[in-house]
């Protein structure tokens, strides 16, 4: 099944790393994504909202690493339209501005890709430094396929917004 994902503009590509320029958008976000954010995100998605309204998965998940927030992107039919409100109060809307990243993307399953976790975010912090950026917020996780993708073509990218 293809998702509708996040827009963006390629700036700069190395090997797996590249430096993006995302469009606006809009997400639908949780504290605390480990603690049962995806499934109220995706409670949200299938109608536990103020007009139990559908709205379709799109891609990527984005989870901050630190904090372990997650958020889900609008499908940009819905943002521009107009989104129901979520019954759940733990869950925020935001309009997000554009945004420029830099990414390290990479393949596999959720445990293998992992156990490489810390040397992928030393070489993505070198690749943004060598590129005269600045980090602007916590590693991200970015997480593209569904639950039934096999798991060596399952899609990540670890991610930093940046600055010049």
């Amino acid at each position: 099944m293809a998702y509708e994902s996040l827009k963006y503009k390629v700036l700069l590509k190395e090997k797996q790393f590249e430096i993006r320029e995302y469009e606006s958008f809009v997400s639908m976000g949780v504290s605390n994504g480990y603690g049962g954010g995806f499934s109220k995100l995706f409670n949200y998605i299938t109608g536990y909202n103020n007009r139990s309204q559908k709205i379709a998965m799109t891609t990527p998940v984005i989870t901050n690493t630190k904090k372990q927030d997650m958020k889900f992107t609008m499908p940009k039919d819905v943002a521009e339209s107009g989104y129901p409100e979520p019954l759940d109060k733990s869950i925020t809307i935001v309009k997000e501005d554009l945004k420029i990243v830099a990414s390290f993307s990479f393949k596999g399953s959720f445990i293998g890709s992992f156990r490489n976790i810390k040397e992928h975010n030393k070489s993505l912090i070198k690749f943004i430094e060598e590129h005269g950026y600045t980090i602007k917020s916590d590693l991200l996780l970015m997480t593209y396929n569904g639950p039934y993708t096999p798991a060596p073509l399952k899609k990540y990218d670890l991610a930093y917004e940046i600055i010049k």
